[in-house]
């Protein structure tokens, strides 16, 4: 699980954003919905890697889904913009 932080003016947007993996990548995520808090996203394959049979991981190994929530970040005061 992963928690991104997003500002409110992109949630409402659907701005894609840049999500960091635990090999060390970084995938940008297509938003199609308004983001809320309660919003969740799969990423197929790009979660902790699984143990195998033998109790022990090696590079070869099946990855779990990675899941995103978000955070959404809320303006301390609003304009007419």
């Amino acid at each position: 699980m992963y928690r991104q932080q997003i500002t409110l003016q992109d949630a409402i947007l659907c701005k894609p954003v840049k999500i960091p993996l635990l090999d060390g990548r970084t995938i940008l995520l297509a938003i199609d919905e308004v983001i809320t808090p309660k919003t969740v996203k799969k990423i197929a394959g790009e979660g902790m890697r699984i143990y195998n049979k033998k109790d022990h991981m090696d590079e070869g190994s099946e990855k779990g889904d990675l899941l995103v929530s978000f955070e959404i970040l809320f303006p301390s005061h609003l304009t007419t913009e």
